[in-house]
Order: C-alpha cells, then structure tokens, then sequence
C-alpha cells in the first residue's frame, strides 16, 4: 500500500506549489499586479482546495490504517480522525467564508494546526521530547554549553 502513500504525498506537493505559484485574487480596495489573471485565483483557490482535502486524508485514512497494537495506538488514532474531522470542518467553514466575500484565515489556520498535530502525533514527537528532555537532565551542563557556544 505504499503506493497510495506516495500518490497522495504527490498530488499535496504540487497542489501545494499551485498554491505558491498561483497568486490569489486580489482582496477588496487592491489592485491586481498587471501580469494577473482571473484564472490564476481561480488555480490557487483549486489547489488549496485539494492540499486541505489531502491534509484531511492524510489524517483520516492514511495515518489510521494499519494494527498496531501498542498501549498509545487507540489514543493516536483518535487524535488522527479529531484532526480530520476540524480540517474537514474548517474546509466546510472556509468554502462558506469565500462564498461570503469574507476572510478566510482563521478557518485556513485551524486546518493547518489541525494537521500539524496530526502529522507531530504521527512522528511520534512525544517520544522525541522524552529521550531528549531524559538526556538533558542525565548531562544538564554539557546541553547548556552546546547550546550557548554551538558546539
């Protein structure tokens, strides 16, 4: 199956530099740069549309597959579908901000730090910041010299 993994990591990366390249329709009060095109807020509006939708399938489905049968894996696995649930919801709130000629920040901003504790759970990074946080209290002086001097 890790060809659906890889699929999907392909359609967010270029969704995701359609959303770079594809500058958005000009707000309210601006005037749009001479070389913009309707099409290219039309684009980027696309784009976006199909990273969040890859966010919330990364979250959904492919983070959740799988038997795991180690104590935090429930727990993950809730964290993963909650995630999913606020990113899909956050789309539904953003669609329906844009439709209103409104702001879509705030809904765009929930989707991304939705998916970012998604993806820090499914890296594990607690785990991370455990062997970490144990090292630097088994050596505290030698981190704290690291750290001022960058050796």
């Amino acid at each position: 199956r890790q060809w659906l993994d890889l699929i999907a990591a392909w359609v967010a990366s270029l969704a995701a530099l359609g959303v770079v390249l594809l500058p958005c329709t000009p707000t309210n009060g601006f005037a749009p740069p001479a070389w913009w095109k309707p099409w290219m807020g039309t684009g980027h509006n696309l784009c976006a549309t199909v990273l969040f939708c890859s966010f919330a399938f990364f979250s959904l489905y492919l983070f959740t597959r799988g038997a795991s049968t180690d104590p935090g894996s429930k727990r993950r696995r809730r964290i993963y579908t909650g995630c999913g649930a606020v990113i899909v919801i956050a789309l539904g709130w953003a669609w329906n901000e844009g439709h209103h000629d409104r702001s879509i920040f705030l809904p765009e901003t929930v989707a991304l730090v939705a998916f970012a504790i998604s993806w820090l759970v499914k890296g594990r990074v607690e785990q991370t910041l455990k062997v970490a946080a144990r090292h630097v209290r088994q050596q505290p002086r030698r981190y704290v010299k690291r750290l001022l001097t960058g050796a």
